[in-house]
């Protein structure tokens, strides 16, 4: 049975790093969330966990993760409501991949920019 939830990660510092251990060791018993790609800032520094290369691929360019059809859900970690986590937030939406952000920040000053976006690929809004 292929993935639920076939995530791409953006970010991979302290949250990103606990939000991949959560899903590749307690929510991957049954296969159906595999976070297939992660998009660091820099390809060489050191990651404070594991990344299972056989299941997943890291890269520092946000279009491998976004143009990857084979990706339904972004999680968003990298903070900020400018720049890289907005634009990398609207450009998934655009694509119909539904997003996950604890990024108040990105939230408060966007909401009703990011809710038509959902509207308009049919995707819902939640937590807000």
């Amino acid at each position: 049975m292929p993935p639920l939830l076939n995530i791409g990660l953006l970010g991979a510092g302290c949250v990103g790093s606990v939000v991949y251990d959560l899903i590749r060791y307690r929510l991957n018993s049954s296969s159906r969330y595999v976070i297939t790609k992660i998009l660091v800032r820099s390809l060489s520094k050191r990651r404070p966990f594991t990344v299972d290369t056989e299941q997943c691929t890291v890269t520092d360019r946000v279009e491998d993760i976004l143009d990857d059809e084979s990706i339904n859900v972004i999680v968003e970690v990298v903070g900020g409501s400018e720049g890289l986590a907005k634009d990398a937030v609207y450009n998934a939406l655009k694509r119909g991949k539904h997003v996950v952000t604890a990024n108040k920040a990105l939230i408060a000053e966007n909401l009703s920019e990011i809710e038509v976006s959902c509207r308009c690929m049919q995707l819902g809004v939640f937590g807000v």
